[in-house]
Order: C-alpha cells, then sequence, then structure tokens
C-alpha cells in the first residue's frame, strides 16, 4: 500500500506485537493494540463505541480492515464510525483458490477500486541487521554461518519431528556450522523444562519471552529453519536465507515472501526421517537461494541432496 500509493503514512493496528518490531524497522509509521481500538463493541449492533476510538480512526483517510468481509458486523460499525465505506478483506483463504494469501488481500483492494502493485515482489531492509548479527553471534559463538533453528508452531500438526530437526542439526555442527535453537514461552509451556535440556544435547538454546527480540533474532541470523509459523515469515521478510518446512498447509497460499526462500517437506512417507536429515543437510552445504519457491518439494530436495 505504500508503494502504490505515494507513501501515506500507515498504521497498523494488530493484537501481535510484532507491529512495534515493523514500526522500529521502518515498515510502518505507527503500531497500536488492535484491543485498544477494535474493542467488543464493534461486535455487537448497538454497543456504544468509545468517543476516544471514534476520534481516532476518523483521523485516518482510509481504513482497511482485515477483521472480516463487508457482510461482517465490524466492518458495518466501522463503516458507520467512518461514515464512508470500509476496505472489508476476508483475511480467510478462498477455498476456491491456490494463488497466495497476500495476493488474495491484493486483489480484494483491486476489487474496492485501489490498484496495488504485486506485493510478492516487496522486500524490505533492516538497516541495522549487523548489528543484530553481532548481538546473535555474541550469544551463538562459533565462527561460521549462524543457523538458527525454530522448532515450533501454533499447530502440532505444523510442526517438523524433533528427531529429524536433532538429527539436522547435529549433522550442521559436525560440518563446522554455528547452529542454534531459538524457542519462547509457547514450547516451554507446550513441552515442560525438560525440553530445553533436550535440545542443549544438540545446540545452544536461545530462550526469549519477547516477540520483538525473538524477530531481531530470526532477522540477524545467516540462515533460518523454521516450520509454517511466525518467526520463518518474519527471517524471509528480512531477506535472511531461510528454510520454510511445510506438511499439512499449502505453501502455494501459506509460503514465506523474501527474496531467498526454499520451500521443503517434513519428513514422512516420501522422505523417511533419516533420508531427511542426510537431504537436508547436503542441501545446507550448497545453498545458493533464489527468489523462488519449489512446488514440487520432496522432489527437489532429493535432487539437491
Amino acid at each position: 500500500m505504500k508503494k502504490s500509493w505515494g507513501g501515506p503514512r500507515v498504521t497498523v493496528a494488530a493484537r501481535s506485537s510484532i507491529v512495534r518490531w515493523a514500526k522500529r524497522h521502518g515498515f510502518i509509521d505507527e503500531a497500536r493494540s488492535i484491543e485498544e481500538i477494535v474493542t467488543h463493541c464493534f461486535y455487537h449492533p448497538d454497543g456504544e463505541l468509545p468517543e476516544h476510538t471514534v476520534r481516532f480512526l476518523r483521523g485516518f483517510d482510509r481504513v482497511v480492515s482485515l477483521l472480516g468481509g463487508r457482510e461482517e458486523i465490524v466492518s458495518q460499525r466501522l463503516a458507520q464510525v467512518l461514515r464512508r465505506e470500509v476496505l472489508a478483506i476476508d483475511p480467510r483463504p478462498n477455498p476456491g483458490l491456490t494463488t497466495h494469501i497476500v495476493e488474495q488481500w491484493g486483489d480484494g483492494l483491486r476489487e474496492n477500486g485501489l490498484p496495488v502493485d504485486a506485493a510478492m515482489s516487496v522486500q524490505f531492509e533492516i538497516r541495522d541487521r549487523p548489528e543484530l548479527h553481532d548481538r546473535l553471534r555474541a550469544g551463538v559463538g562459533g565462527a561460521n554461518r549462524i543457523i538458527l533453528c525454530h522448532p515450533g508452531s501454533g499447530g502440532l500438526e505444523k510442526c517438523c519431528p524433533l528427531e529429524a530437526l536433532e538429527g539436522f542439526m547435529a549433522a550442521l555442527k559436525s560440518r563446522g556450522e554455528s547452529p542454534a535453537w531459538m524457542i519462547g514461552p509457547d514450547e516451554m509451556e507446550r513441552f515442560g523444562a525438560d525440553y530445553t535440556h533436550r535440545l542443549e544435547g544438540t545446540a545452544p538454546v536461545l530462550y526469549e519471552e519477547s516477540v520483538e527480540t525473538a524477530a531481531d533474532l530470526a532477522g540477524g541470523t545467516d540462515v533460518f529453519i523454521g516450520n509454517d509459523a511466525g518467526m520463518t515469515h518474519v527471517a524471509a521478510l528480512a531477506g535472511v536465507s531461510t528454510i520454510a518446512l511445510f506438511g499439512p498447509t499449502d505453501p502455494a497460499v501459506w509460503r514465506p515472501l523474501g527474496p531467498h526462500v526454499y520451500i521443503c517437506d517434513l519428513p514422512g512417507a516420501l522422505l523417511p526421517l533419516d533420508e531427511w536429515v542426510r537431504a537436508m543437510a547436503s542441501r545446507v552445504d550448497t545453498f545458493s537461494f533464489a527468489a523462488q519457491w519449489c512446488r514440487n518439494r520432496s522432489d527437489n530436495l532429493l535432487e539437491s541432496g
């Protein structure tokens, strides 16, 4: 939107604190919590809206809502406050499409008469990436490439088997790389303290409670490996060489966007665990990321390995 509409000031309201990270690195101009703007009153036809919310929303020339389509009550109430049409986009993928979700959102804007350039080609630059890399190096140690692996995801079905990642990290370490794990409160809550001890058996563990600090680590590493999860998207967006591991979700719709992204299947029937580990380790030896993704993912991994 910034690129297509002549560089307007963009404020983003979201639940995740990742918006503060995006503001700090200059991707957006202002970050706000969604709860302080779109309160529960927006979900009731007759709820009284706070005056400060009304004043805030009326200070914008355009409001793009990803809180549901035009028929949703939130969209109707936003239009009531703004006294004009709200650009309401349903954030859920169209079940009949396999185009990327960002392109689907772009189509929603275009249908509202607001042309946007191809979002897939937008790239961002983290200006203080060398500083972030130095901070990460101090925590990890080693002299070669830092390879950061985040083993978690919002859904267990999207997570690569831990034994596969452990074998992969051990193989990287034997090749002289500097691998490290990155985990946060979600992993600790789900798996407990023993999880950290297990990971420490193969590589150093970086524990970060702050989403913003975790995003800095992802943006400062040399190579990032992760499941279909938020930090994998952050690393890709920051221009990091990123291996995104996909299982049940469709990378055609949900793959991370960035100049150096490589999509791989989780180990399974087509690629047993031990073969997966060997192929992935060999692939890292010769990484030459391209600004593309691979539809035939398992075959590509086997060939490259």
